[in-house]
Order: C-alpha cells, then structure tokens, then sequence
C-alpha cells in the first residue's frame, strides 16, 4: 500500500510539474484498456486538483498585473472551478475583446482549448491566428495558463499601440514570446524568426514568403 501511495504521489508530481512528458507516456501505453483506465482515474483523483491550482494561478496573477503603465489596461479574469473554464478580457472603449480557456476533465493528459467570446475591431484570420497562438503557448510551456494569457494580452496591447504583426502568423508575438524581428529586404513585411525557419524548411528555400526575392536571414 505504501508503495502504491508512492507511486500515485509521484504520478500526480509528473502531471503537475512535467505534464508534456506524463502525457507523452500515456500516449505511448501499447494497452488500450491501459490507458482507458489510467484516464478515467485521473479525471476522478488527479485531474480535479491540477485544474483547481492552474485556476487559482491564473487568478492570482489577474489580481497582480502591472498598472504602472496607463496606456496598458489589465485583463479581466473569472474563474469557474466547477466548469473548468476561465475567460479573459481587455477593455477597449466601451466594450472588450475575450476569450474562454477551457480545461478538460483529464487535464492536463487532454490540452487546455482557447475559444473566442468577443473580438472588437480586429481581422478575423488575425484573431483567429491570436487564439491559435495563446492555446500552443499553454501547451508548449508545460500548461502554463499566465503564459497564454500573458501571449494573448501582449497581442492585443499591442496590435493597438500599432506593433508590427508577422506576415506568416498574423501575430505580434510567437509562441516564444518574441517579436518579429526579421525584415525582408525587398517587400519590408516582418517576420517572427520562428516562422519563417519552419517557412523556409516547408518550402526547401530560403525565399520571402511574399515576394519571393532571396532572403537574407541574418
């Protein structure tokens, strides 16, 4: 009993704490029925817990943004524990752009969902892009929620003080967190770093994804 204990102990450590790789493992499961089980037990006696503190996280940063700045508003955030979700909005004039974290039931074995709630004034393939961006920065930083929210505020505050986009990705920050910071020579349209190395691996070249002039990466 001890030993079983120990076990589940470390097994709630890993997907609190290395939640990428404990998914990894559960994936990997050759059982089926293996990894049927392991998921229902944790929806009942992990899962609850980890969604409870990514939550409280989540809010706790919300409460303790930088106001120093009075050209940058803060993010609204609500919690709904019983539900799993938490939306996050920024005031612009009278109204808000938002969006709606949703944490499934086995999370994190199952990754977190961004979905919109509102947009004001912006692009729908370049909202879109900010929604895709927010949910692979959660995912790609061990399910870290301030993360996204940080990514997705860092967007909005800054397609508002008219911060260059990337014109692969339709966003002022990448899943990195850096700003596009390669220029095209030819055509003058910025890129983040990050995208344009998948760009010219896609595309076996190191052409502009635009204009299709040479590109001089350095």
């Amino acid at each position: 009993m001890e030993t079983r204990l120990l076990l589940s102990h470390l097994y709630f450590l890993s997907l609190k704490y290395l939640g990428s790789l404990a998914k990894t493992w559960w994936l990997d499961c050759k059982s089926r029925q293996t990894k049927i089980s392991v998921e229902s037990w944790t929806a009942k006696h992990i899962s609850p817990f980890i969604i409870s503190d990514a939550l409280n996280q989540a809010s706790s940063w919300g409460s303790s943004q930088d106001n120093s700045d009075p050209e940058v508003k803060p993010l609204t955030i609500r919690t709904s524990a019983r539900s799993g979700d938490l939306t996050a909005s920024y005031p612009i004039d009278e109204t808000s752009c938002a969006i709606q974290i949703s944490l499934p039931p086995t999370f994190p074995l199952h990754q977190a969902t961004v979905s919109s709630i509102s947009r004001v004034a912006l692009d729908e393939r370049k909202w879109q892009a900010w929604l895709r961006i927010t949910q692979g920065v959660i995912a790609f930083s061990n399910n870290d929620l301030v993360s996204g929210l940080t990514t997705f505020k860092r967007n909005v505050v800054g397609a508002l003080k008219g911060q260059t986009e990337c014109a692969i990705c339709y966003s002022v920050v990448a899943e990195d967190g850096k700003l596009p910071s390669k220029k095209c020579r030819t055509c003058r349209n910025s890129f983040h770093g990050s995208c344009l190395f998948r760009w010219f691996k896609s595309s076996n070249g190191t052409s502009c994804p635009l204009c299709r002039n040479p590109f001089n990466y350095g």
